[in-house]
């Protein structure tokens, strides 16, 4: 999940549906270190949930990217759902009715975390947490 992006990004074409090359394109995406990277192409895809799928529409396909990154923004907005963050991870919930529907939780520390904190102001900051024992 990411707060900051403005589309979804994918690194795996498997991953997408009704999937539509972008032959000699030369757009890029702009990732958070400022580097830009190829887009090959869009396609849709979808996330399961127990309540209704999350429908993840004009993904972009970019190989290179690093981590698969969903668009909070997007998400919400093509699903009329929100997104709520705790110290713990996040809860999808339906917008209308505020009912709760997929919950994400961080089971134990990742032996490193990656934060992308995009302020009000657009200053992006990439930020590596290695916890100690």
């Amino acid at each position: 999940m990411d707060t900051g992006a403005s589309t979804h990004t994918s690194a795996s074409q498997g991953n997408l549906s009704s999937y539509l090359p972008l032959s000699n394109s030369h757009q890029k995406v702009i990732v958070g270190n400022g580097h830009s990277i190829p887009i090959h192409g869009t396609g849709h895809t979808q996330i399961a949930t127990p309540y209704k799928p999350l429908h993840l529409n004009n993904v972009l396909h970019a190989p290179n990217i690093i981590k698969n990154l969903i668009s909070v923004r997007r998400l919400t907005t093509n699903n009329n759902v929100s997104v709520s963050f705790d110290p713990f991870g996040f809860t999808v919930s339906d917008f209308q009715t505020g009912m709760p529907f997929m919950r994400c939780d961080i089971q134990s520390p990742p032996p490193q975390v990656l934060l992308v904190l995009r302020l009000v102001s657009g200053t992006v900051a990439l930020v590596i947490l290695t916890p100690t024992l």
